[in-house]
Parts: C-alpha cells; sequence; structure tokens
C-alpha cells in the first residue's frame, strides 16, 4: 500500500510592530511581504496560514484597506486561513492571568470586527510556552496552539516521531489543548531556500526524510518581514536573492503541489489529522531545567523579554502596575482604549532591537510614563525608612562579627564581614534547624562548588570586569518599628551606590531584605540578587520541588534527580540560558514538609527567578535568586545620570501538604496546615 502524503502546513507571521522596522516603512512591507502570501495562495490553490496580532490588523487597516478587504475575503472563502493570537504580541509567561485573558480577548474581537472570522489555532507570542497558559487559550476558544517542538523535544527528551503527530498538553489546573508543532530547524530550512542559501532539490529532501515520522509536518512558521525585504536587525543580513525570494518560494510552493509525497494542507486541517481531540497523546512540553519553552536556540530565551533590552526590568514593571490600575473589561463588551494602550506597550518587539527613533517615541509615550512614575512611587512606598541607631534595640544583638535578629516568629544570623549576608535563619514552628544560609567553603565534593554561598547578597558580573558583590565588610546601623528589627548598612560598590536592609518580622516567620541602589552610568551586565542558599539536609532531596506561576497558575517542578543552572551562561554574549517567569513575583522552594516563600514585595517589578540544583555525593546544592539585568544580543544600556532602584524582598516559611505530580498545582498558594 502507497504511504499517505506527508500533510504539510504553512504559517506567515506578520507582525507591523516588528522591532527593527520603522514605522514609515510598514506599508513597504504590507506591500512587499504580506500582499505575496495572497498573492501564492490564490495562484496555487493552497491554504496558507496568516497570523497576526489585532495590533497588525488595526495598523494594516489604516495603512492599506484594500490589502486588509481582500485578506478578509481569501480567509472567509478558506483560501486563506487566519490565525491568531492576543491584541498584542507579549510574553505570556512573564505577564498576569488578566493581561492574558484580556489580550486574548481583545485579539479575537480585531479578527471578528476587521477580517469577519474567528481564528481556531493560536500562535502565542514569541511561542514563548509555560503549562500555566492552557487554560487561558482553551478558555478563549481556541482549538489548539502551534507551540515550537525542538525545544520541549531537547528539554523533555521526546521522540523524533512526536514532532509529526498532534499532542495535548495539559496546564496546572487540568485545562488541556491540543498542540500543533512547528519546527524552527524547518523554517529556518525554508528561510535558506528562500535567501538563495540553499537548493530546492535539498530542501525537498529534507522534507521526504520526515514522511513516515507522522501524519503533519510544518513547513514554515516564523517570520514573513525577512522575505523580499531586511528589518535590519544585524550587520551582517543575508542579501536579497537576486531572483527575488517570494519567485523563489513561489517555485517551491508549486514543486510541492505537484509532488504526491506532499500534501500542503491548511493549519486547522494539520490540527485536525491528529484525530479526536480526547484521544491524543499527553505530553508534558516544559521541565524544571526549561519551565518555559521558546523556539530556536538557546540564545533565544526567556530572558530576552524579562530583563535584557534597553530596560525590560522598568517597562515590565511600569506596564504591570499600569494593568493592575484598570478594571476588568465588562462581559460581553469590547476591551477599551485603555487597556489596548497598556496591552500595546507590553508588546514584545518593545524589549528586542526597537530602533532608536522608535525608542525615543516609546519614552515620551504618555501612558508609559505614567507607569514609570507608578512606579517610583511604588518603589518608595514598599522600602521603609533606614535604619538610623547605631546601638542594637532589644530583640538584636551585635558583636562585631555577627548580628543576631531574634523575635517570636524568626531568628537570622547575618555576617557583618560580608555585608549583612544570611548565615542561617530559622522559622518559628518549623523545627530548629536552619531552613536558609551558608554553605561553607569545601562543604561539596565538587570542585565547582568549592566555594562558600550565602543568603540575601547581590552579584554582578559583566563582561572583561572583575565581579562586584556586595559582601564587603560593614557597621550596621539599626531600628526597631512595628513590623520587625532591622539591621542595615551603606556602602559603596562599582555599580553605584547601596543600601541595604535585613528586616526580621515580628508577626510573621518572614525575613525581609531591602537593596536600595542609585547607579550613577548605565549598566550593562549580569545583576542577581537576593540569592536563597539551603544548607545541606534543611529539605528532602526526594520530595523537593519549586513553584511559581508563569502566566497562569502556580505550576510546580519537582527537583529530585534534576541538575538545574537557570544562570549559566550560553555564550560571553548571553548571560543566562532558562528562568522561571513568576509573574506575581513568587517562587516556592520546599520539600513534603514544609516550604520557602521568595517574594518580590515591590509592585509590579517582576525580576527573572533563576533556580540552581546540582546533586553532589556529599548532598544537594540548592538556591534561588532573582535576576534584574542579563545581556544578549538585544542589550543597549541607556538613559543619562543618576538611575535609582528600590527593591524588597520577603522570605516566608510555611508547613505545607505533599507535593503528589509534576506540573500541577498540588500545594495551594499560601496553604498552610
Amino acid at each position: 500500500m502507497a504511504e499517505a502524503a506527508l500533510k504539510l502546513f504553512a504559517v506567515f507571521h506578520c507582525n507591523l510592530m516588528f522591532s527593527a522596522i520603522e514605522e514609515a516603512d510598514r506599508a513597504a512591507v504590507i506591500r512587499r511581504c504580506y500582499r505575496p502570501i495572497l498573492d501564492a495562495a490564490e495562484r496555487f490553490g493552497l491554504p496558507l496560514g496568516f497570523e497576526a496580532s489585532g495590533l497588525t490588523l488595526e495598523i494594516a487597516r489604516r495603512l492599506d484597506p484594500g490589502f486588509i478587504d481582500r485578506l478578509g475575503e481569501l480567509c472567509r472563502r478558506g483560501t486563506v486561513e487566519f490565525i491568531g493570537g492576543g491584541y498584542a504580541q507579549l510574553i505570556g509567561p512573564l505577564v498576569s492571568p488578566r493581561v492574558n485573558r484580556t489580550n486574548l480577548a481583545a485579539g479575537l474581537e480585531a479578527a471578528r470586527a476587521i477580517l469577519g472570522v474567528t481564528p481556531r489555532l493560536a500562535f502565542p507570542g514569541e511561542l514563548a510556552w509555560s503549562a500555566g497558559l492552557a487554560g487561558h487559550y482553551r478558555q478563549a476558544g481556541f482549538d489548539g496552539v502551534i507551540l515550537d517542538f525542538e525545544n520541549p523535544r531537547s528539554a523533555c527528551r521526546l521522540p523524533a516521531e512526536a514532532g509529526g503527530r498532534v499532542v495535548r498538553t495539559v496546564g496546572p489546573d487540568g485545562a488541556s489543548i491540543p498542540v500543533l508543532f512547528n519546527h524552527c530547524l524547518a523554517f529556518q530550512k525554508f528561510q535558506r531556500y528562500a535567501h538563495g542559501e540553499m537548493a530546492l532539490s535539498a530542501l525537498l529532501d529534507y522534507l521526504a526524510g520526515k514522511i513516515g515520522l507522522g501524519p503533519v509536518f510544518s513547513l514554515y512558521g516564523n517570520d514573513a518581514e525577512i522575505f523580499d525585504y531586511r528589518p535590519g536587525r544585524f550587520e551582517a543580513e543575508a542579501p536579497l536573492a537576486p531572483e527575488g525570494e517570494w519567485r523563489r518560494i513561489s517555485r517551491l510552493l508549486q514543486a510541492l503541489a505537484g509532488d504526491p509525497r506532499f500534501a500542503l494542507v491548511a493549519p486547522s486541517a494539520a490540527l485536525a489529522a491528529g484525530g479526536d481531540p480526547g484521544g491524543l497523546p499527553e505530553l508534558a512540553l516544559t521541565t524544571a531545567t526549561v519551565p518555559i519553552a521558546v523556539k530556536k536556540q538557546r540564545k533565544y530565551n526567556i530572558s530576552r523579554w524579562a530583563v535584557t533590552g534597553r530596560d525590560d526590568l522598568r517597562l515590565n514593571a511600569a506596564c504591570a502596575l499600569l494593568a493592575e490600575g484598570l478594571p476588568d473589561p465588562a462581559p460581553g463588551r469590547p476591551v477599551g482604549r485603555n487597556w489596548k494602550a497598556v496591552l500595546r506597550l507590553f508588546s514584545s518587539d518593545h524589549r528586542t532591537h526597537l530602533t532608536q527613533k522608535r525608542w525615543r517615541a516609546l519614552r515620551r509615550n504618555a501612558v508609559l510614563r505614567q507607569g514609570l512614575a507608578g512606579l517610583e512611587a511604588a518603589m518608595d512606598a514598599a522600602c521603609p525608612p533606614f535604619p538610623a541607631d547605631p546601638a542594637p534595640p532589644p530583640g538584636a544583638r551585635y558583636d562585631g562579627d555577627r548580628v543576631c535578629l531574634a523575635t517570636p516568629t524568626v531568628r537570622a544570623e547575618l555576617l557583618t564581614r560580608k555585608g549583612l549576608a544570611v548565615e542561617s535563619v530559622t522559622f518559628a514552628g518549623l523545627g530548629d534547624r536552619p531552613l536558609a544560609g551558608a554553605v561553607g567553603h569545601g562543604t561539596f565534593a565538587d570542585i565547582a562548588l568549592a566555594a562558600d554561598f550565602f543568603t540575601g547578597h547581590l552579584v554582578f558580573e559583566a563582561p572583561g570586569r572583575p565581579k562586584v558583590t556586595d559582601l564587603v565588610p560593614c557597621r550596621p546601623t539599626f531600628g526597631s518599628h512595628g513590623e520587625g528589627i532591622t539591621a542595615g548598612f551603606e556602602t559603596r560598590l562599582g555599580l553605584g551606590g547601596l543600601r541595604k536592609a535585613v528586616t526580621a518580622s515580628r508577626t510573621a516567620p518572614r525575613l525581609d531584605i531591602v537593596y536600595d541602589y542609585t547607579s550613577q552610568r548605565p549598566l550593562a551586565g549580569s545583576l542577581r540578587l537576593f540569592h536563597v542558599t539551603l544548607p545541606p539536609g534543611a529539605f528532602d532531596p526526594g520530595s523537593l520541588y519549586y513553584r511559581a506561576a508563569q502566566g497562569g497558575p502556580p505550576e510546580t517542578f519537582p527537583l529530585a534527580g534534576q541538575d538545574v543552572d537557570h544562570g549559566r551562561a550560553v555564550s560571553f554574549l548571553v548571560s543566562a540560558g532558562q528562568g522561571v517567569g513568576a509573574s506575581d513575583g513568587v517562587v516556592d522552594i520546599g520539600d513534603r514538609d514544609k516550604f520557602l516563600r521568595a517574594r518580590v514585595v515591590t509592585p509590579g517589578v517582576r525580576p527573572l527567578a533563576l533556580v540552581t540544583c546540582r546533586q553532589d555525593e556529599e548532598g544537594l546544592f540548592c538556591r534561588l535568586a532573582f535576576s534584574i539585568l542579563e545581556t544578549d544580543e538585544t542589550s543597549r544600556p541607556g538613559g543619562r545620570g543618576a538611575r535609582r532602584l528600590c527593591l524588597r524582598f520577603s522570605l516566608e516559611a510555611f508547613a505545607a501538604r505533599p507535593v503528589c505530580a509534576p506540573g500541577r498545582s498540588d500545594v495551594e498558594a499560601g496553604k498552610t496546615d
């Protein structure tokens, strides 16, 4: 029996917010990059996928209403399939559930109002995916999502044949959604062919090699703006193919149409080829090592939109505060202008290769300026008065080398020779053994771990420069107030002035740390703070986990037997390879009996959480840190004059019920026995 033709599908991602494209060039992009998609679909009778945000549709309607009319007509006829997403191309794992829900609702409204269609498939922004997003897309009404295959395959050790099948992924709340896989290696080969760097026969041979793996395979699923146009992101971009790149693509489509080995189908038809959605195989697409899947190589990871760019941390925080100040859209009513203005600011392209002209315009945006002013006020409100008394109050002890802060709920030993780093902290009701603190030099057999590790300090590293930390000798000052007792100090570091304060709560098993620093110059490097180091033996290795919400319900990641290092550099240019979204500012780490909750108290600020876990013959090495700055090729330090950042973190301890299954919210957030 002859083998069935391999069903190929193509999705052209169309984004007029593309970071490297000036606003004046958008009409040319529609003419040179988007119209040819419609031409090819009509000419060859092949149902190509056209994906765009609601914002892109609005911009295109203003610039080229004839194009939008034609796109809508072809979508309604089935010649082109519109693939949806949100109103803005934002990074779902980094924003709150409210923002995700509102963005999807506004995107669907735009598709219906502008094109007269309701998309059934979604293409998440930058294909960034956390398990907690599944419920949002399902509740919005999507039949499935298109996600990258190569990164989940590597992280979850999926078999190659899984990439040719439709699967189902399940969120921490039990919501599930079918997944159609996009292959970054395939779309990169498609691009090489279109750019004249690969022969047609070689691409056809590559596709033929996928026959037999499964019923479907992605021919293309990436940017449309790179064919017969160059956005100008890189100095070494490939020159335009002399014969025309859409001509080369048309030649490929014609060859596929006449080749019985292949059948080019609409993306929704490829999804349907998987069979009954309820019978699809269930696959986990994220792990403790890779809690957020994206597309392409490791240099494209979640840090790209969280803490790199020109000023991602402040930009994200301002947007988060603006969103928190808006009411939920009224049921049955369109998403309003205020929400759309904020969603536009959440666009991922503001955080990557944004042109200088567009960056200046963004900084002048009145809505963003309102959010940045709110951030400054939030930082001031979250940070208490700095302790000024040289004498320790009742409950504090200072012997020159150490400060002990003791209340009915928490006891912390701080090292004055190491910038008030936490040597040990114990919490009432959870035993006398420290749950966080210092790990001494030589504790572990692995030479890579043969150093001193502390809790509560910061580390700044930049290429070609010595490491900067706050592990410096200090003379503390003290304060006492209703919330607790505080020790602090001031110093000058290589990155600017720092005021640091550590507070032991009187009323809760909680330790707070405030970092208030002012830099005199733009920083370029990696800045990680609020390290939390678990002493060996403090937690049960067999049930150890971390948990965080990444755009949806909290997700739980078991650490038993795992080697995790989110903060490990990818290259000299890319300083981190992974991270935890922590979209509500909270990361829990614990075992079957207890857990520590690390929280960013400053409203709106969402650093990238980095987990490290190493199995050693002497025990388990595990720590958590929060990054507010990393580097990659999008990093563009900017601004003039002094820049202040005041951040408050807390570390709280709870007893907890056991965690039962990976990827599920088995320990309720904040729940204690």
